[in-house]
């Protein structure tokens, strides 16, 4: 049957990446299903905030496919762009020379984030009867989750750690919490996601700004072995260091994550040469090699419905909302990972349009943060944040004003934890300490903030650590006192004394030579 008229009836939103750091919604005719073409609503879009991230920061690598195994991603990633690729709803209307019984059926579709979608029935997934809307959403997802243990085979009595519990790591979390280990390890930044983890099967559980502390278990619980198998899922290549020190002899480490244009340095040359530990690539465009003889694509397809039935990943959303009728939310929602410092217990209530800003031609970006402020239940997007779309547009995200204040500190340190030659002996920095505050909120006077209650602040942090060693403050205990960690432990500080002003970030960089740096961000809630 074909459905005549429908370009002419609907329009469609579809959301758009205009430019880093820059969304939108395109707003256009829903396209007439042509011969050997059906149309879908889009009931949900899932957003995987660790891929999408990539995507919005503009870290893609220009060179290669979003997903060359996908029509709707094959292209290059070049702005403007669409991405998504987790769509569930329904066949609403066929075109001819497809079969009539489509209709009416509940379909997944790797497409981009869209209200409707055009697209031929080889390229849809029908949803099992037995699998509600909001637990299939996560197909993609859980198929990862799959091939990352078909390419571990974690068995029996093993002590495995997940580096990084966004959507993927949570589900694979939920997946080994059902296999008869002797450990099962979880590690991620966020509090919100610890819970999810949790919730999911995890008992061990770890800061990772900590890595002492996961090391140190492992050790007593091994009796120095360490882990037998690691999966590095949170996006960050740092992480691969870490994920080294917690793998122990012969063991394996499977690298799930995606990082984009994003580098590291790799230490291969210390515990790593002598201790044959294998580094696996995990990707679920294919299938292990291993598995060839046995498996297929459908059977694996088959598998991750299973285990969607057994998991009921729809209990790990996060956040659910309309983006046309709510686009601030939509966009600082998903794309920065710790928008509210206080937890709630209430979810997202869905947006009303007539309570959000209600300048021409913009959104009232002040009133906007107050509310998410006030509605956040979490300080993180700890897995998969849902979309439900409709036809409005909405504005980008608005440029920000940026203040920075510099002051001098000496302290000591000496290195730990491996050989750092000259590094490991006590002696000083010099350190320049700059402090960058950022915001789209402008005080009554024009002001982001007051310059000399900052440099106050700051002035009263750094004497803590003046002409100290940095080892022997508890700020350090049982870490490496690295620039890395010292940017981290002075930004929450001064987030901590800088709450409640018109921010949306702190950022600490401090450097030790005149060539070499590090930085450390904390996103805040504009008051």
């Amino acid at each position: 049957m074909g459905a005549p008229g429908v370009g002419l009836a609907m329009k469609r939103s579809s959301v758009v990446f205009q430019s880093p750091f820059h969304i939108g919604v395109a707003t256009e005719d829903v396209p007439e299903p042509r011969p050997g073409e059906l149309l879908v609503q889009v009931h949900l879009s899932a957003v995987s905030a660790g891929t999408e991230l990539l995507v919005y920061r503009g870290q893609v690598p220009a060179d290669v496919p979003l997903d060359a195994g996908l029509p709707a991603l094959a292209g290059t990633p070049r702005f403007p762009l669409r991405y998504g690729y987790a769509a569930a709803g329904e066949v609403t209307a066929v075109g001819r020379q497809v079969d009539a019984a489509w209709r009416g059926r509940r379909v997944f579709c790797f497409h981009p984030h869209a209200s409707h979608l055009v697209t031929s029935p080889a390229e849809l997934v029908p949803i099992p009867d037995d699998v509600g809307t909001r637990d299939a959403v996560f197909l993609a997802n859980m198929e990862t989750a799959v091939t990352l243990m078909m390419d571990g085979r974690p068995s029996l009595g093993e002590r495995v750690v997940v580096f990084g519990q966004g959507v993927v790591g949570l589900l694979a979390t939920a997946l080994l919490a059902r296999y008869p280990l002797q450990g099962l390890y979880c590690v991620d930044s966020f509090p919100r996601r610890l819970d999810a983890a949790r919730a999911a099967g995890a008992r061990t559980l770890f800061d990772a700004a900590d890595p002492g502390a996961l090391r140190q278990r492992l050790e007593e619980d091994s009796g120095g072995a360490m882990a037998d198998l690691v999966f590095e899922l949170s996006g960050s290549p740092q992480a691969l260091d870490a994920a080294i020190a917690a793998a122990g002899f012969a063991s394996r480490i499977v690298i799930g994550s995606w990082y984009g244009t994003k580098t590291a340095g790799v230490d291969l040359g210390g515990k790593f040469h002598r201790s044959r530990i294998r580094l696996i690539g995990s990707q679920v465009s294919t299938l292990p090699s291993d598995s060839l003889a046995r498996w297929t694509k459908a059977r694996r397809l088959a598998a991750a419905w299973d285990m969607i039935r057994c998991v009921q990943p729809s209990r790990f959303i996060t956040h659910e909302f309309p983006v046309g009728h709510d686009p601030l939310r939509a966009t600082v929602t998903l794309h920065h990972p710790r928008i509210s410092r206080r937890p709630s217990g209430r979810g997202i209530r869905p947006a009303r349009p007539a309570a959000w800003g209600d300048r021409p031609g913009g959104v009232d970006l002040h009133r906007v943060r107050k509310r998410l402020r006030a509605e956040c239940d979490s300080t993180s997007i700890g897995c998969t944040p849902t979309i439900t779309t409709d036809n409005t547009t909405f504005a980008e995200i608005a440029t920000m004003y940026t203040v920075a204040v510099q002051r001098e500190l000496i302290a000591q340190h000496f290195l730990i934890g491996g050989d750092f030659g000259p590094e490991n002996h006590p002696h000083s920095h010099r350190y320049r300490v700059e402090v960058r505050l950022t915001g789209r909120c402008l005080d009554a006077h024009g002001f982001l903030v007051d310059i000399d209650e900052v440099s106050a602040l700051l002035s009263r942090l750094l004497e803590a650590y003046r002409d100290r060693s940095l080892n022997h403050l508890p700020d350090f205990q049982g870490l490496n006192p690295s620039i890395e960690h010292l940017c981290r432990v002075l930004c929450r500080r001064l987030a901590d004394g800088l709450g409640g002003r018109n921010l949306d970030a702190v950022t600490v960089q401090i450097w030790e030579s005149d060539v070499a740096w590090a930085a450390y961000t904390e996103e805040m809630a504009c008051a």
